[in-house]
């Protein structure tokens, strides 16, 4: 990732407007963008629903077949908004050969959750893994292929892109997909952009 040319992006962000202000005018990343870059779907059921936090690691378990542990009566719990992405990777690295189709599903499940989760709308930590999507991910297959997984991504990456620009802190960091903003930093500004062959290959 270009670090630099991302920083540089955020600072040019206006939460007022959603856009980019820049000395060619103001551009943004639009929802034609989500569809030719990702190949998300931009229309269907809105991505929303309750946010209960309570017993997220109970449907955690229901979902996956591994509940997260709980933290001591000491512990502060570093992670409340979800499992850290090493978590995932230790317990669903790999399915095993020769197990039921009742396996094979929870491991795609936990697949699924890693990737939406973790590319589509990570967080500022960028290694947590959010409890948020579980609800539509429980449901069948064919449901979860009916949400607009586009526009939600686009949604996401603008409240990022609002809540980056204000930070000051040393360590702040961009939540949101930033894959799907340098692609589109690439195809908008030749400046920076890899050599044609490398940017098919990425693609």
């Amino acid at each position: 990732m270009d670090s630099a040319a991302l920083s540089a992006l955020v600072d040019r962000w206006r939460p007022e407007t959603h856009t980019f202000h820049l000395p060619c005018g103001e551009l943004t990343v639009t929802l034609q963008d989500i569809a030719m870059i990702l190949g998300l779907p931009i229309d269907g059921t809105a991505v929303c629903g309750p946010l209960n936090p309570a017993g997220w690691r109970d449907r955690v378990g229901e979902l996956v077949g591994i509940r997260p542990p709980d933290v001591g009566p000491d512990e502060t719990d570093k992670k409340p908004t979800g499992v850290h992405s090493s978590w995932l990777s230790t317990n669903f690295n790999g399915c095993p050969e020769n197990v039921n189709d009742g396996v094979v599903q929870r491991y795609a499940r936990a697949w699924l959750w890693h990737m939406v989760a973790g590319f589509l709308f990570p967080d500022g930590s960028g290694n947590t893994i959010s409890w948020l999507l579980l609800p539509i991910l429980r449901l069948e297959w064919d449901m979860i292929a009916t949400y607009s997984w586009g526009s939600a991504t686009l949604a996401w990456l603008y409240r990022a892109l609002c809540d980056a620009c204000t930070r000051k802190g040393e360590n702040a960091n961009l939540g949101g997909c930033a894959f799907l903003l340098q692609v589109w930093m690439w195809e908008r500004f030749p400046v920076g952009r890899p050599a044609k062959g490398v940017l098919e290959v990425l693609i």
